[in-house]
């Protein structure tokens, strides 16, 4: 299983210029949002809004890249290593080792689904106040509309991970609970289920 499972973390974790790629370029793009803003005429309070995405675009960047690795995580492909692993273990206990293991990795996948989706939203809906209320200047509208525009787009692909792991990680805790059941005296419920 510890084979299965270092060959799977190497498939789903991208490597370190993945990483290094994706945290430049975000930061790249926080940095090109300040060239279109006016930092002079804009309010105090909104620019650290607008500041704040030095730290949101990053971190929402880089989850969606983790989530979207992690949500390829497979509980059949578990089940299938402790099976080689462990042939002489019972079949139910191969299963529900398994899918714990693989509700891990589905559970992460939604949480950094949901970190990318909330960060990058959070960041857009900030920027956007700042400049419904007239507090943020723009100097130029390609910079922004740019930097806006990449952040939707990540932002919409967090939303849509995040309920892909959330229904991934809910078919596998149900799984679950239908095999703990079935280890116990309540089979029928569990067939029932």
């Amino acid at each position: 299983m510890g084979d299965f499972v270092d060959r799977l973390n190497k498939k789903l974790e991208p490597d370190v210029w993945t990483f290094i790629f994706f945290l430049i370029g975000s930061f790249v793009l926080a940095y090109i949002m300040m060239f279109g803003i006016d930092t002079k005429s804009s309010g105090s309070s909104y620019m650290l809004a607008v500041w704040s995405g030095i730290i949101l675009i990053p971190a929402g960047i880089l989850s969606l890249v983790s989530a979207m690795y992690s949500i390829q995580a497979d509980a059949q492909e578990f089940v299938e290593a402790y099976k080689r692993d462990y042939p002489e273990e019972p079949e139910i206990n191969l299963l529900e080792s398994g899918y714990k293991k693989a509700h891990e990795y589905q559970n992460k996948a939604f949480k950094d689904a949901l970190t990318a989706w909330l960060g990058l939203g959070v960041y857009i809906g900030l920027v956007e106040l700042a400049l419904l209320f007239d507090n943020l200047v723009v100097k130029n509208w390609s910079y922004l509309w740019a930097v806006l525009g990449i952040c939707s787009i990540a932002s919409f692909i967090g939303f849509v991970l995040t309920i892909l792991s959330y229904l991934r990680k809910r078919s596998i805790e149900k799984a679950l609970f239908a095999i703990q059941l079935k280890k116990s005296d309540k089979a029928e419920i569990s067939i029932k289920i």
